[in-house]
């Protein structure tokens, strides 16, 4: 992790015409909500620094404008549903571990299908039907590539 001292670094490295053009667009394209400052729908600290980045060729990143954005005028609005407690983090993170397990455990029985369809498959190849097999297969073969 970035410690305080490189993290204040990123947010400085904005020029003073990417500061300004940032502090146009923020305001343009927001309003404040009682203290908590929200974007119109659509827009964002990154998409701010996007559409700085693209107007002067400045590099400035997200962390850079949601500091400066903080600074001037306030701390994001929560918005419904992407917030949320400890509770419902850890209720999305168990359902996350089950749906997991549930996956793992489909794994395990195509692995388990494809061992069984593996030895099948070598019984069948092993001497004296190898050759018949070879034989099936030429003439499928033959069969779907003559057209």
């Amino acid at each position: 992790m970035k410690d305080s001292d490189e993290r204040s670094v990123e947010r400085n490295k904005m020029s003073q015409a990417a500061q300004f053009a940032a502090m146009k667009l923020i305001e343009a394209n927001g309003k404040r909500d009682g203290q908590y400052w929200q974007y119109n729908d659509g827009w964002s600290d990154i998409r701010i620094a996007t559409e700085v980045n693209k107007s002067l060729g400045d590099s400035c990143s997200e962390a850079s404008i949601a500091y400066r954005r903080m600074q001037v005028f306030g701390k994001l609005k929560p918005t419904p549903g992407s917030g949320g407690t400890r509770e419902s983090h850890a209720v999305a993170i168990g359902e996350l571990r089950i749906a997991d397990q549930a996956r793992r455990v489909e794994i395990y029985q195509l692995q388990r299908r494809i061992e069984h369809m593996e030895k099948a498959l070598n019984i069948v190849m092993l001497e004296p039907n190898r050759d018949i097999m070879k034989a099936k297969l030429q003439a499928l073969s033959d069969h779907f590539n003559k057209k």
